[in-house]
């Protein structure tokens, strides 16, 4: 690899970026540090950062943009005044996702997945009797995964795909674990209560295919192949297709409310082999905080991608694009006449 950007180097006209990304070592998080790093890097490879240096990308932390001492600034003042910020798309979304969830009803499903993964992983016993109770009941039971990580969405989206395919053997054993003597009987009827409650179910289903559009987003992110030209283009189809759940439930929420609504008159639906009460919520509450959810993550979205409508050095990449896929689809049309 380091004969071959020597290589590209010696091509003419040569231009490079430079991207940060998160690390645990504690020698390099200072700022002078990365700047020492990316001095040793460019003398290494032969890289002069004043001719060569387009653009730089990092997390959003306050060490690369800040605004006086910043890593991001201050390679602009030594290098390149020329210099394109770009605050990396991937952690822009994991912010807008955070603030958008902050203090709504879906906190205390996060706090859930949390407890239950710290239950089963801290209680070899507990763990054990759950696999038991999953195999009486036929059913493949996954153990609980971490919801918190790097990667915030991912993380998320895992672990409530595991609840959801426990939920019927979770809701069994800790009812049970509720009715036996010991110091955990009443954490565990409250986690059962909670895990029951038809506000829970409807939240637990709508949280999973918005985590579902989502991920996808951020998989499209994370890509190598991803262009800045293409960003905003599929910033906008994932706003669209998130608009559209509000009205049309996705394919988790929608067999769920279904069931929901048409068993009203009898104050108890199914979910997982599970009977659960509509005493916690009703249709109307839920469908005003579906939309209000929704609204709240594309406004949150809007606002962090932002500069890709605002800033004119972004907005040229996606009109270089279009006038791509112009040009081409005229070739195409040139072609198909002859």
């Amino acid at each position: 690899m380091k004969d071959q950007l020597h290589d590209l180097v010696k091509k003419k006209p040569f231009y490079c970026s430079l991207l940060f990304d998160g690390s645990t070592d504690k020698t390099t998080t200072e700022k002078e540090g990365i700047l020492k790093a990316v001095a040793q890097k460019c003398e290494e490879n032969q890289l002069n950062l004043s001719n060569l240096l387009t653009a730089t990308a990092a997390d959003g932390a306050s060490v690369h943009f800040g605004k006086t001492t910043g890593v991001l600034t201050r390679l602009q003042q030594q290098s390149a005044p020329w210099m394109i910020e770009v605050h990396c798309i991937a952690h822009r979304l994991e912010l807008c996702l955070k603030d958008a969830f902050k203090e709504t009803y879906f906190t205390q499903i996060d706090d859930l997945l949390t407890r239950l993964y710290s239950l089963y992983r801290r209680s070899a016993k507990k763990w054990r009797q759950l696999k038991d109770l999953g195999e009486a009941l036929e059913e493949h039971v996954l153990k609980p995964t971490r919801a918190q990580g790097t990667r915030w969405i991912n993380h998320r989206r895992k672990a409530l795909v595991t609840l959801a395919a426990n939920y019927r053997s979770l809701s069994v054993h800790l009812l049970q674990g509720a009715d036996e003597p010991g110091q955990d009987k009443v954490k565990l009827k409250a986690y059962w209560r909670q895990l029951t409650s038809s506000k829970f179910v409807l939240h637990m289903v709508l949280y999973q295919d918005l985590l579902a559009e989502l991920a996808e987003l951020s998989l499209d992110f994370q890509a190598d192949e991803l262009s800045l030209s293409s960003v905003r283009s599929r910033v906008v189809a994932s706003q669209t297709a998130l608009l559209r759940q509000r009205e049309k439930p996705g394919p988790y929420l929608c067999p769920v409310l279904n069931a929901f609504t048409s068993t009203s008159s009898a104050g108890v639906f199914e979910f997982k082999g599970v009977a659960i009460s509509h005493h916690s919520t009703s249709d109307e509450a839920f469908r005003h905080q579906r939309v209000e959810i929704v609204n709240r993550i594309t406004d949150c979205i809007s606002q962090r991608f932002a500069t890709f409508s605002t800033d004119p050095v972004l907005r040229s990449t996606q009109y270089a694009r279009e006038h791509q896929c112009n040009r081409a689809l005229q070739r195409r049309g040139s072609s198909e006449t002859v």
